[in-house]
């Protein structure tokens, strides 16, 4: 069981409510090129490199989004960390 990813565990529709998600299956199956591209990109983004050149309002809005939410998962991630250590 792992924290349902879209309510934090909070509860939802998609976790029926309980915030947790039985994985049976190995979780790198539901990443398809498009996630690994981002995480790729967003990795780029942490060193000062964009993808497209010029500055952040060059860049595409859905690589923007993806960036901000990736960023945010990893914060709350190592938090998590933290939390535990």
């Amino acid at each position: 069981m792992v924290e349902c990813a879209g309510c934090y565990g909070e509860g939802c529709g998609e976790c029926q409510g309980t915030g947790r998600i039985l994985v049976t299956t190995c979780p790198l199956d539901f990443a398809g090129d498009d996630v690994w591209d981002a995480l790729e990109m967003t990795s780029y983004l942490e060193h000062g490199a964009l993808p497209i050149p010029g500055g952040v309002l060059d860049q595409t809005h859905i690589f923007l989004e993806a960036a901000r939410f990736i960023g945010a998962e990893r914060a709350r991630q190592r938090a998590a960390m933290w939390e535990r250590s």
